[in-house]
This record gives structure tokens, sequence and C-alpha cells, in this order.
């Protein structure tokens, strides 16, 4: 009868520290942890996202622009009484017509106003007076406020919405996701937070 002799002698140690095996539980754990979304992630999930839609958003863009439109003519008014120009408060008589540096400096002004007005209020707030008066909020796509950066480059987009005979503004009636083409340029999305269905 033979004998084996394959017999495995034990391992013996060398001394060199031995690298230790974590846990399946605990790789879980660090990749649930590491996976956690932010508190921003968080609130944008607890709280219901309704898109607004295009009529909603029409009508808060209508009293932003009025609101700016009222800023535009005090800036005019104040440009034309800087200017030294006189007008009867009878039959409004123009004496002399404004210099040609007003103009460019009030359409600067403006748009210097309106790129303010909708980068701070959408960055800070997340809403214009508008779209607080209707319970609107401008929020990116994952639900969290926009930056500075980011908020400005979606006021730069209204340009590009305005064009093709407001074809970008149209564009949220259209959308599935109701978003025009400067929120898609910038990312963002249009909600109503506290909407409630009746």
């Amino acid at each position: 009868m033979e004998h084996r002799s394959d017999i495995e002698a034990p391992v013996q140690d060398s001394g060199a520290p031995q690298q230790e095996i974590a846990a399946p539980e605990e790789v879980t754990a660090a990749v649930v942890s590491a996976q956690e979304p932010t508190q921003a992630e968080l609130a944008a999930v607890a709280r219901p996202q309704h898109r607004a839609g295009f009529w909603l958003r029409g009508v808060a863009f209508m009293i932003d622009s009025a609101i700016l439109s009222v800023f535009a003519l005090l800036m005019w008014i104040v440009g034309l009484l800087s200017s030294g120009l006189s007008t009867g408060l009878g039959d409004v008589v123009v004496e002399s017509a404004p210099s040609f540096p007003l103009i460019p400096l009030w359409i600067a002004g403006t748009l210097t106003a309106s790129a303010a007005y909708f980068t701070i209020l959408n960055s800070e707030q997340g809403q214009t007076i508008g779209k607080s008066l209707l319970g609107l909020e401008v929020r990116t796509a994952n639900g969290a406020l926009l930056s500075y950066s980011q908020a400005l480059f979606r006021w730069l987009g209204y340009g590009l919405s305005a064009g093709f005979f407001g074809a970008g503004f149209l564009w949220i009636a259209i959308h599935p996701g109701k978003r025009s083409w400067h929120d898609l340029l910038a990312n963002t999305i249009v909600i109503i937070p506290r909407y409630e269905e009746l």
C-alpha cells in the first residue's frame, strides 16, 4: 500500500504584515455611504416638482417685464432731466432733443438692470418677483439653486429664446419637460413646489 506524500505543509508566517480583507458588510456600508445624496438633493426629492407650463411662466415673465419697464422708464426720465431737457406741463413742448450718448447709456443701463434682476433673484431666491407671485421657482435639473454664473447664462439664453419670433419661449408648450431653449441651454427647470391638485 502506497503512502501519499503530497500532503501540504502548513504555511509558515514570514513575519510580513498581512492585509485584512474587509467583510462584505463593511464594503456594502462604504458603497452606500458614498452614494448618499446631498441635502439639496434630499430636499428636491422630498417635495413635489410639478413643472410650470407655458401660460404660468408667460404671466410671470410679463410681470417681470412690467417691473423692468417701469425701471427703464424712470431711468429714461432721469436721463432726460440730467441732460437739461425742458418740457412744458401743458402741451409737452420739447425745446431740445436728447444728446446722442443718452440713448446708448440708457440701453446699457437697462440691460445691466435686467441681467442683475434675473441673475441675483434666480440665484439667491430661486424666483423673480413675477415667479414669486405665481408660486414658481427656477431650479437646476437636480433641484438645487442656480449659481450666479448659471443664472447669468440663463439670462443670456433669453436672447436665443426671443429669436426666431419667440420660438424658444413657445418651446415650453411642446417640450415634454416644459423647458424653453434657455432652460435647455442652462440645464434648468421651472417648478411649482406647492402645487396641490384639486
